[in-house]
């Protein structure tokens, strides 16, 4: 068996790939997302999704646009991990381009083990910056 804290950082990392390769082509019956979130995680995403791909948007990724851990603590079946996200995207409508000012917020995600997998429950921001910034550590 893995190292907890390893297994919880490879899937809150694969949870971030797909989800970004998500927005970029909104499809809010994608399998990866059964295996990877639920609760109120699963639902935001899907929702989300389900909005974009009716409005025909989607969002194109900019080179500053990142994901580090700050903190991961994993008690039993449960985790919280602490992440700083810089999101830089730019929001395409049609042929019309949005671009989002890029900023820097502070993540604290709840994480549970189902089924032998961990997936992401909730997702909250507990700090935001505009630009680039460095989170708290």
């Amino acid at each position: 068996t893995q190292d907890p804290e390893a297994e919880v950082e490879a899937a809150y990392l694969a949870y971030w790939e797909m989800n970004k390769r998500l927005v970029q082509q909104p499809n809010p019956d994608d399998p990866e997302i059964a295996q990877r979130t639920s609760g109120s995680a699963r639902d935001k995403l899907i929702d989300s999704l389900s909005t974009m791909r009716a409005e025909g948007s989607m969002f194109q990724f900019g080179p500053q646009d990142s994901i580090q851990i700050l903190d991961i603590a994993v008690t039993g079946d449960t985790a919280t991990v602490r992440s700083c996200a810089v999101g830089d995207a730019t929001r395409v409508h049609g042929s019309e381009e949005q671009d989002v000012e890029i900023s820097t917020s502070e993540l604290e995600t709840q994480m549970t083990q189902a089924a032998s997998r961990w997936v992401v429950t909730t997702v909250s921001e507990t700090d935001s910056w505009k630009g680039v910034s460095t989170c708290g550590a």
